[in-house]
């Protein structure tokens, strides 16, 4: 409880911000000052910003099965794409914050490899394409966070919460080099044809529990974000233009990893720069496979079921502020 002595009007004591220790200048930098929670002013409302960019390595797979047998597999990755990230949080009061981020990313050097298994009495597959000239079409990642906070201490902050996201991504492959079996094992090697050949999109929206902590030292702010879910919705569209087939894959939930990890460094009261990686896991999820004949536009009937997952590791660097 606050003494009745400090509600009388004293004389200022205290030093201005920029006497203050950077330790305590930090905690204004970063939008919380655990020191100031018995003061009316803390219960102001608080905005930060940060801008960044970087790279992003992209990896997602495409499985069917027939009868519980793996009989075609497409891995698709992107390596050193350009990444844009933008993110705010706010604090409606000292425990609460709520935080959102958009990544967009685009370009980089993508490849898809396509292996199929038709001869159930080998192990080894029977069908290969190489597409080096992939292109990445598309690359977008959102999140919305609640947390609370459950610990406050001079230079450490400890928030739980939980939060949303949604990630859309899509590959487009031309022709490549090839390998199949027609009469004999391999025996058929040759060159697809030029032009877009096979389109890949996977969308995945996802909910997720987080925890996150923060430790300041001096100007330096080191920050790690921890979230674990699970996709909900997982849906993945593979296009074959060439057989003109359309493959619909609905996936059952699957469980989701991330952590992100940030080091700050205080340039000003009010700004900072930052150094950011983060990686995120969407472990293989089953699903149905629907045939989409897209000449005819009717449904075709297949037996086969699918299997999807996604993973992404980024690093990135901008400004964050608040005010």
């Amino acid at each position: 409880m606050i003494p009745s002595s400090a509600c009388q009007p004293q004389a200022d004591t205290h030093p201005a911000l920029w006497d203050e220790p950077w330790s305590s200048k930090l905690h204004h930098v970063m939008g919380h000052d655990p020191a100031q929670e018995l003061t009316p002013a803390s219960a102001e409302p608080q905005f930060e910003y940060f801008v960044g960019t970087g790279t992003i390595n992209l990896d997602a797979g495409e499985y069917v099965y027939e009868d519980g047998r793996l009989l075609s597999q497409l891995d698709w990755e992107t390596r050193g794409a350009a990444l844009l990230s933008v993110g705010a949080s706010y604090h409606p009061t000292p425990s609460w914050r709520i935080s959102g981020k958009v990544d967009l990313a685009g370009s980089g050097d993508s490849f898809m490899e396509d292996r199929d298994w038709y001869w159930p009495e080998t192990t080894e597959w029977t069908d290969q394409s190489l597409h080096p000239g992939t292109d990445l079409s598309h690359y977008i990642n959102l999140q919305l966070t609640a947390e609370r906070a459950v610990f406050t201490g001079t230079t450490t902050e400890l928030f739980v919460g939980a939060g949303a996201g949604y990630t859309d991504v899509k590959w487009d492959a031309p022709g490549g080099p090839y390998i199949y079996t027609d009469q004999e094992f391999r025996d058929d090697v040759g060159f697809s044809a030029e032009g877009k050949v096979i389109s890949y999109r996977q969308r995945v929206p996802s909910l997720y529990l987080s925890a996150s902590s923060s430790h300041t030292i001096d100007r330096l702010v080191f920050a790690a974000n921890v979230r674990a879910g699970a996709s909900f919705g997982y849906k993945g569209v593979d296009d074959h233009w060439v057989r003109e087939l359309r493959f619909i894959d609905r996936m059952d939930p699957a469980p989701l990893l991330g952590v992100n990890l940030t080091a700050s460094y205080a340039v000003t009261e009010s700004r900072a720069l930052y150094l950011s990686t983060d990686f995120t896991q969407v472990f293989e999820a089953d699903g149905d496979v629907n045939r989409f004949n897209t000449a005819t536009s009717e449904d075709e009937d297949s037996s086969a079921t699918s299997g999807a997952d996604f993973r992404s590791l980024s690093i990135s660097f901008g400004v964050k502020g608040t005010f």
